[in-house]
């Protein structure tokens, strides 16, 4: 194909039903057909029931992709924490709750 027949592709992003959700945890699951991630906020309210500490976990949204998709999404989240931390530095994380070890 010559440069004369080029076709210029552009997309157009509709945003009218675009929500926006806060989520603080995600529990991801797979099929051979999809990728499944559920979102959900992992709230400081603690239950106690029979000498246990439960954390409440409130999921609501679930995302269905193609492992195609998923693992472009995956692609694309590590260039964006790759520039989120060469402009804002490291990104910690701590894997324990505050349940899990009450000093801290």
């Amino acid at each position: 194909m010559t440069d004369n027949n080029k076709v210029e592709t552009t997309i157009q992003v509709n945003q009218k039903d675009l929500r926006t959700e806060y989520a603080n945890i995600v529990f991801p699951n797979v099929t051979p057909e999809e990728v499944v991630l559920d979102f959900g906020l992992n709230t400081p309210a603690l239950q106690k029931q029979n000498n246990s500490t439960q954390l409440v976990c409130n999921l609501h949204s679930r995302i269905v992709l193609t492992p195609q998709t998923a693992k472009r999404l995956a692609i694309t989240l590590s260039q964006v924490i790759k520039n989120y931390e060469k402009q804002f530095g490291e990104i910690k994380i701590n894997n324990q709750t505050k349940a899990e070890n009450p000093e801290k």
